[in-house]
């Protein structure tokens, strides 16, 4: 979530241009990467760890935002 106030910056390999927030359900500021929600996985301890990558949580699939702001889909 998106406190008020706080200014998006880019980190290494991330596009400026792409970073964004909306309004989520709940009323807060998320958090986007061309148009995608970015959120944290609750097991995903280390860095670089993407264990909820494809999975079924919440109501939907989850996955990892490639820099370019494509999903990680695998394929079928």
């Amino acid at each position: 979530m998106l406190p008020s106030g706080v200014r998006l910056a880019a980190g290494p390999g991330v596009k400026s241009t792409l970073l964004g927030s909306d309004p989520s359900p709940q009323g807060v500021r998320v958090v986007t990467y061309d148009g995608w929600p970015l959120y944290t996985y609750a097991g995903d301890v280390q860095p670089g760890q993407a264990t909820g990558q494809n999975g079924d949580v919440n109501g939907g699939y989850w996955y990892v935002i490639r820099p370019s702001g494509q999903p990680e889909i695998p394929a079928p």
